[in-house]
């Protein structure tokens, strides 16, 4: 960020949580009184694991993240009974970026091109206890979608993006160790 924009942002906005008005503080609603209604959430999220894309051909797409961007390929491979190919790609902070194309015209990923063109498709957030924190989810009122709690290597649940500003959110929990 510009050093004049920091500044800014720091004079008119101290703490995230607060604006100031006349002198006194201006809670915006995500702090105070919010914070003890949403607790019980976070001790479940480990970390934003990575971020989709979707894309139109992968060996195009990965010209730019591979070997423009410098990301490293991790792992990636076909998903049949979903109709998508993947692969994820790590850069030196650790941060990770999935490309996902159809691998047929029926395929979700092919219904959202269509839809949406290429670009983010998805957050994937990885969790503990994912069957816990999607009932508490559900009570609160948000719509979970696809849940699939079979494979103990990737267990997972999808906030729709109704629910989740326009994009949807993939909560994951795995019994496997992290890909170095």
């Amino acid at each position: 960020m510009h050093a004049d924009l920091k500044s800014a942002w720091v004079r008119v906005h101290p703490r995230p949580q607060q604006a100031f008005q006349g002198g006194r503080a201006i809670n915006h609603g995500f702090g105070g009184n919010q914070v003890s209604e949403l607790s019980g959430f976070s001790e479940h999220i480990l970390k934003l694991d990575h971020t989709a894309h979707a894309v139109h051909s992968i060996r195009e797409a990965s010209r730019l993240y591979r070997d423009i961007l410098g990301g490293v390929y991790i792992f990636g491979g076909d998903v049949e009974e979903g109709g998508f190919r993947f692969e994820q790609y790590r850069y030196p902070n650790g941060s990770k970026i999935e490309l996902i194309e159809p691998l047929n015209a029926d395929s979700f990923i092919a219904t959202f091109l269509r839809k949406h063109g290429e670009g983010l498709h998805h957050l994937t957030f990885k969790v503990v206890r994912l069957e816990e924190l999607v009932e508490k989810l559900k009570k609160r009122g948000y719509r979970i979608v696809g849940e699939n709690y079979e494979r103990s290597y990737w267990k997972e649940a999808f906030i729709s993006p109704r629910n989740a500003h326009g994009t949807v959110i993939q909560l994951a929990e795995s019994d496997r160790p992290e890909q170095p």
